[in-house]
């Protein structure tokens, strides 16, 4: 697997690196909270060690959450923020998934 560089994501509060397999689209995202990024250090402080969500590529966000929102699925955010690698961003909240938040990404 091939690592990207370090970056940090001030509306999340996280340093970000991806791991991904030379010929598949693919990744993990090994994130650490920075500053007193209270929602990641909760999780960790909580939890140890564990997933803290999955990403999901969509080829629309903005379409995907009014989807969601029909289906009164709970978001974290109504509104995408930019994310790593400078993607639209939004989060479903894990009591509307099976425990689990996930992220859903749109390149610009």
């Amino acid at each position: 697997m091939e690592s990207s560089n370090k970056e940090t994501i001030t509306s999340e509060l996280v340093d970000v690196v991806k791991l991904y397999p030379k010929n598949g689209d693919t990744s993990i995202e090994i994130i650490e909270p920075i500053e007193n990024n209270n929602t990641i250090n909760k999780f960790i402080d909580k939890n140890n060690q564990a997933i803290h969500h999955i990403a999901l590529n969509v080829d629309n966000i903005e379409n995907a959450i009014s989807f969601l929102k029909y289906k009164n699925i709970t978001l974290v955010y109504d509104n995408p923020k930019i994310g790593a690698n400078n993607k639209l961003i939004t989060f479903i909240h894990p009591k509307s998934s099976p425990g689990v938040l996930i992220e859903l990404c749109q390149k610009q």
